[in-house]
Order: C-alpha cells, then sequence, then structure tokens
C-alpha cells in the first residue's frame, strides 16, 4: 500500500520538470498556445515512459530526493 502511494507522490517529480520544460520552451521560441499544449503533450508521453522505465531502480530514488528537496528551497528561500 504505502508503494503505491510513494508512486502517486512521485509523480508529481514528473509534472515539475514537464513545467520547467513547457516554461523554457514557452520563454525561449515564444510558442503559442496550441504549439505549447502539443509540445507538452508529447513530452508528457516522453517523461512518462522515463518515469515507469526508471521508477524500479535504484536511481530514482536519489532523483525524486534531489528533486524534492530543490522544490522546497525554492518555495521557501528563492521565490517570496
Amino acid at each position: 500500500m504505502s508503494s503505491d502511494l510513494q508512486n502517486f507522490l512521485q509523480i508529481g517529480a514528473v509534472g515539475v520538470i514537464l513545467t520547467f520544460i513547457v516554461q523554457y520552451i514557452k520563454d525561449k521560441f515564444g510558442t503559442e498556445s496550441d504549439a505549447t499544449k502539443l509540445i507538452s503533450i508529447g513530452l508528457s508521453v516522453v517523461l512518462g515512459a522515463g518515469y515507469y522505465f526508471l521508477v524500479d531502480t535504484p536511481v530514482w530514488l536519489p532523483i525524486t530526493g534531489i528533486l524534492g528537496t530543490a522544490t522546497t528551497f525554492y518555495a521557501l528561500f528563492i521565490k517570496k
């Protein structure tokens, strides 16, 4: 049961990565709304597949730990 909850909470890490990538693309290329939606759908599929294959490896836990720490640091100290 805790494994399912942990997997559910780690999906947020995939969302954070996707958000940063989409924001970078919008800032860099100034894409329109429809183009941004198509890019985000494609990236969601790629990141979802990466999540599916990495979640059972020993590499995934450090990745989520680093992303969680970075998100907390950003929310508490940088974004004021």
